[in-house]
């Protein structure tokens, strides 16, 4: 076992409902999306699969970037 491994602790028990998406950002910035279906067929799953591919978009587009840290500066300034 690695010692990255013996450092993970349990977080706790996180209850998903049909269509829930989880982000996971973990300390080397990748990113996991997890949903809970037990339907691929349903509105839920296809809504959650929208948003994550929102989710994707904004945080691979520079321009959303700059758009957050100008945001950022006027909220701290």
């Amino acid at each position: 076992m690695s010692d990255a491994q013996d450092e993970v602790e349990e977080a706790g028990t996180l209850e998903l409902g049909e269509g829930d998406v989880s982000v996971v950002i973990r300390a080397d910035g990748e990113v996991e999306f997890l949903i809970f279906t037990e339907d691929e067929e349903s509105d839920e799953y296809a809504h959650s699969m929208r948003m994550v591919e929102y989710l994707r978009f904004v945080l691979d587009n520079r321009e959303c970037l700059d758009m957050f840290e100008k945001n950022l500066q006027k909220t701290f300034n």
